[in-house]
């Protein structure tokens, strides 16, 4: 009973045209124009219509199982060509008695197309449009209409034996089968052995003589006391530092320079009025002396980063001019030492004689002796260290 029914669906069902393009849509309905020039235009089982250009779709299998093919336009063409239609099988012109055209007959499964979905499962009936870029619409059995996504479409069987498959779903190429063993590579003859290369200068420029000589001007400030009971700020401004600095290479990195460190400027507010009683041009001074270690840790490069530690003799004092002498003459002095100097910088060099860089520094002193005009010379009982700051620009010659 089953089977009657379905034949009897089967025969009443609608034959439509089926339209193939060249990107791979196939629509079924009723071809209603079919032109060179104009194109093709068809209408769909739900009434649409839609039209295609010339050149847009390659085959029209008709109803009847006439087919035409289209050739797709030359556009090596001087003017537009005429795309014609190749009719395979037309319907003869025969006489009223003549028989019908004859069609393919229906394939065992009932002329049904079948839709296999992505993950399993499957759908049959009859295919009306498939548009890759929209969907499929297919008409089941019962002659209701259904619409799938492209996406859940693995492989679409056609009624009359052709196939359209997902492009993903196509085996990928096998790799191409590994070379024959060739045997163990010939290792090349190693060259037979050679002495070192001698030892190679680092870049830059190495220096051109094994001493230096620089000379800095910067600033000095102070902190702390010069004796028990008299902090530095009571005799001492901010000075005026003048540096000079000589030495030897003991090796590219390493030398010992002598250094020696002056700093001018005008004595505090108590002081200066004290000492302009006595006479004119009352001024503080700042004398340091002694040795440097320097090590410098690219001494072949053209910027020289360097650090030095060393130490050696102190002494600061106030001078003034006697009126009516010429020369100056001791208002107060301390003398001592200055146990510990640090000191950074950088050198650059423009070439192996002259360099421009900066210096920073800072040192601890104490001092041991005191003499003044007034009460004379005598040693210093409470002794303090003070700390003096200084910094500024240097020249260098064979940086």
């Amino acid at each position: 009973m089953l089977a009657l029914l379905l034949a009897v669906a089967l025969t009443a069902a609608p034959r439509y045209d089926t339209i193939i393009t060249r990107d791979g849509a196939r629509l079924a309905g009723t071809v209603t124009e079919e032109s060179p020039t104009k194109g093709v235009s068809v209408q769909l089982p739900d009434g649409t219509l839609r039209r295609f250009d010339p050149g847009v779709v390659v085959r029209i299998e008709f109803a009847d199982g006439s087919v035409s093919t289209w050739e797709a336009p030359k556009v090596d063409a001087p003017t537009a060509p005429v795309i014609a239609p190749t009719v395979l099988q037309q319907p003869a012109a025969a006489p009223p008695a003549a028989a019908a055209p004859q069609q393919a007959p229906p394939p065992a499964d009932g002329a049904l197309d079948t839709i296999f979905f992505v993950g399993g499962g499957r759908a049959r009936g009859h295919v009306l449009e498939f548009i890759p870029k929209e969907g499929l619409t297919l008409q089941l059995p019962d002659g209701s209409v259904r619409r799938f996504p492209t996406s859940q479409i693995e492989k679409i069987q056609y009624a009359d034996g052709t196939v359209s498959q997902r492009k993903s779903a196509t085996a990928p190429p096998l790799p191409p089968p590994p070379p024959a063993y060739a045997g163990p590579p010939a290792y090349p003859a190693y060259p037979p052995p050679s002495a070192p290369p001698p030892f190679a200068v680092r870049r830059g420029m190495p220096p051109l003589l094994p001493v230096w000589l620089s000379f800095g001007v910067g600033g000095i400030g102070f902190a702390g006391d010069l004796a028990g009971g008299v902090p530095t700020d009571a005799i001492l401004h901010g000075q005026l530092n003048l540096q000079l600095e000589g030495g030897i290479r003991l090796v590219p990195s390493l030398g010992l320079a002598v250094y020696l460190d002056t700093g001018f400027g005008d004595p505090s507010g108590a002081v200066h009025t004290e000492c302009l009683g006595r006479g004119t041009d009352c001024s503080a001074e700042t004398i340091r002396a002694g040795l440097l270690l320097r090590y410098t840790f690219d001494p072949f490069g053209r910027a020289t980063p360097w650090i030095a530690f060393g130490g050696g003799w102190a002494e600061t004092g106030v001078t003034f001019k006697p009126a009516g002498s010429g020369s100056t003459t001791d208002y107060l002095r301390y003398t001592g030492w200055e146990p510990f100097r640090f000191m950074l910088g950088a050198d650059f060099r423009s070439n192996q004689v002259l360099g421009v860089g900066f210096y920073a520094g800072v040192s601890w002193a104490y001092f041991d002796h005191y003499r003044d005009v007034v009460v004379g010379s005598y040693p210093i009982a409470d002794q303090r260290y003070h700390t003096m700051f200084e910094g500024g620009l240097r020249v260098t010659l064979f940086p």
